[in-house]
């Protein structure tokens, strides 16, 4: 999915915590969905499907490879959300600060990261 959504989006990255002005996403498989660990094949596929995105970005410029709401193990915060990650994070810590919610991929909030929980850091 190309950034911008063909110009159906909002003209600014800090209308919205996804950065669509620069990110499009090649994929909503990911091993992400399940348990990464027992799906070995499933974490191989998308890891060469993030590469050949990652090798597009250096000729054309910035797209995401991650669905932000499943991203891959081991991707970056910054990668999927941009400079948004520090305000989610603060979000995250003012609406739930006890980290009541906390699977998957979690924003790094000083409640999250007090649980345990934190996994998406600035």
């Amino acid at each position: 999915m190309s950034p911008g959504l063909n110009g159906n989006l909002p003209k600014s990255n800090a209308d919205t915590a996804w950065p669509h002005a620069v990110a499009g996403h090649q994929t909503l498989f990911s091993p992400a969905w399940s348990l990464a660990g027992d799906d070995g094949l499933a974490v191989q596929a998308n890891n060469v499907l993030n590469l050949l995105t990652y090798a597009q970005e250096a000729l054309v410029g910035p797209t995401l490879a991650d669905y932000p709401n499943y991203i891959s193990p081991g991707a970056s915060g910054s990668r999927v959300w941009g400079d948004n990650v520090e305000r989610l994070i603060d979000v995250k810590q003012k609406y739930d600060p006890e980290c009541t919610i906390h699977n998957g991929r979690v924003f790094a909030s000083s409640g999250c990261v007090k649980g345990g929980w934190g996994n998406i850091f600035a």
